[in-house]
């Protein structure tokens, strides 16, 4: 619910017209103090918001500004690129280069390549794009770029054998090829294979080692609950420095290093030394009593995490700390609840000597017989639920019934 004097100013500032969409979305949160944990403003759940808040006030929103959305332009307007023209082979090629663009300029020159070139032109990336520019002592040979793999995609479900409760998984093994342009004027048997060949080689290095690690309520210990690659890993001592997460815990506050081998903080941390790690980052992830756990990720090889990466981790590892505490007081509550019943189904079979224990046999059964069926996966819980309850009509007859003189 917003402020009376935030919704005058919204209703104001929309009857006047003069602001844009994503203007008002920024006023919106400024107006009414809507920040997140680190202080920024919380712009695009706002402009979310806008539509509904309009039309309440029986207004009509400014019409969306055309073009892509900002920091996707276009490609970028300048010298078109000479061409590069050879005929021959592999070898008569020479060194063939793979360039990761990490300059506005150097991704301003592959936009402008794929514009020219590409059947596609350069497009928009859903997401970040990682862009190569495909170089010879010839000149520039093409250009080669990847974006994150959809969740869903059908020929390829199929082909990894995919079904719907298994979709998805090592899901970050995998990347989409979005463009891939060899320009006009090469013509070069095998060239495709080589440049694929190279790409899957440099694929490995930007992709980190992530984890979320949660603080084990009892010892106090940090616990690993995801990594990714899934699998990689089957200890927080295999992956992750005690230095950085200890570091980024006690400050409460992000821990960057972009490399490893000039910063004198991890000059003795054994483990990234070992491992190869360039580039390391732990955000602690911080509930409404204390820290509850870590973000925690590296890269090897030569690529480094972003310097902006600092602020945007802050900034997810707020709703992710908020989402993580609200799943364990679920957890929390989920196992209360079961110990309530497996103390009520106790208390009932206690009534009669004779039947102690005999709920939780039934429910063991009940749950050997569920899984060996290979049908009820999905009903487990209520199966164990029905189980410890399954004599609660007990409670309403007389202990004469059930226990005999004698």
């Amino acid at each position: 619910m917003f402020k009376p004097e935030t919704v005058h100013w919204l209703r104001r500032e929309v009857q006047r017209g003069e602001l844009s969409r994503a203007a008002l979305g920024r006023g919106l949160c400024e107006q009414d103090g809507w920040r997140n944990r680190q202080g920024q403003l919380c712009a695009a759940s706002a402009r979310k918001a806008l539509p509904a808040l309009v039309a309440e006030l029986g207004l009509q929103l400014p019409a969306a500004q055309p073009g892509p959305p900002r920091g996707r332009g276009p490609a970028a307007a300048g010298a078109a690129e000479p061409q590069t023209e050879f005929e021959g082979s592999l070898t008569a090629l020479g060194a063939v280069r793979l360039s990761l663009a990490r300059t506005p300029q150097q991704r301003q020159r592959c936009a402008r390549l794929l514009q020219q070139d590409h059947p596609l032109g350069a497009g928009r990336a859903p997401g970040r794009r990682l862009v190569y520019l495909v170089e010879s002592e010839r000149g520039a040979l093409g250009v080669l770029s990847f974006v994150a793999a959809p969740l869903r995609l059908g020929p390829r479900d199929q082909h990894l054998g995919w079904d719907e409760r298994t979709c998805g998984a090592d899901i970050e093994r995998i990347v989409c090829n979005d463009r891939f342009l060899v320009r006009r004027g090469v013509k070069v048997p095998n060239l495709a294979s080589h440049v694929l060949g190279q790409a899957a080689r440099r694929l490995a290095e930007h992709r980190p080692q992530a984890k979320i690690l949660l603080v084990d309520a009892e010892t106090g210990a940090m616990v690993p609950r995801a990594v990714r690659p899934s699998g990689a890993y089957s200890s927080v001592s295999e992956f992750a420095s005690s230095t950085v997460v200890s570091q980024a815990m006690e400050a409460r506050d992000v821990f960057i290093v972009h490399d490893v081998r000039l910063d004198p903080r991890l000059q003795h941390a054994a483990s990234v030394l070992v491992a190869g790690v360039r580039s390391v980052i732990c955000v602690p992830l911080l509930g409404r009593s204390g820290p509850i756990g870590a973000l925690y990720a590296d890269k090897l090889g030569l690529e480094q995490f972003a310097p902006d990466l600092a602020e945007y981790a802050a900034a997810f590892a707020g709703h992710a700390a908020a989402a993580l505490e609200t799943a364990q007081l679920y957890d929390d509550r989920e196992r209360h609840f079961r110990a309530t019943l497996e103390a009520f189904a106790k208390a009932i079979d206690a009534r009669d000597p004779y039947t102690a224990g005999h709920s939780a046999r039934v429910t063991t059964y009940t749950l050997v017989l569920a899984r060996q069926s290979g049908k009820y996966a999905a009903d487990v819980e209520t199966l164990r639920r029905g189980g410890l309850l399954h004599d609660i009509g007990k409670v309403g007859v007389p202990d004469a019934v059930f226990v005999e003189a004698g």
